[in-house]
């Protein structure tokens, strides 16, 4: 895989198992991530969308403005992660 690294520092070739392991290994962390099945992008742009009409109603945004934020398709998140080349425990690190 080529991945650009950490602090626009340039780019890093690295072994695509490695890259999928070490996200992994990142993701079962349980203090800092949990699993969700729910995509409740709809929901969500749903109750922007009603705050933004609101906002325009009460002439704090312009028309241009509530098109501007309101006009797209949401997309649920995706995770990736970057390369951080120089900490221990990287396949590229080396002192």
């Amino acid at each position: 895989m080529i991945k650009k690294v950490d602090k626009s520092a340039g780019i890093v070739v690295m072994d695509k198992t490695d890259y999928e392991n070490k996200i992994l290994q990142m993701l079962s962390d349980i203090n800092k991530y949990s699993r969700t099945d729910i995509d409740d992008t709809t929901q969500i742009q749903t109750q922007a969308d009603n705050i933004l009409r609101k906002l325009h109603s009460e002439q704090y945004i312009t028309k241009k403005q509530l098109r501007n934020l309101t006009d797209f398709t949401p997309l649920c998140p995706t995770y990736y992660g970057i390369p951080k080349i120089l900490k221990p425990n990287n396949p590229n690190y080396h002192k």
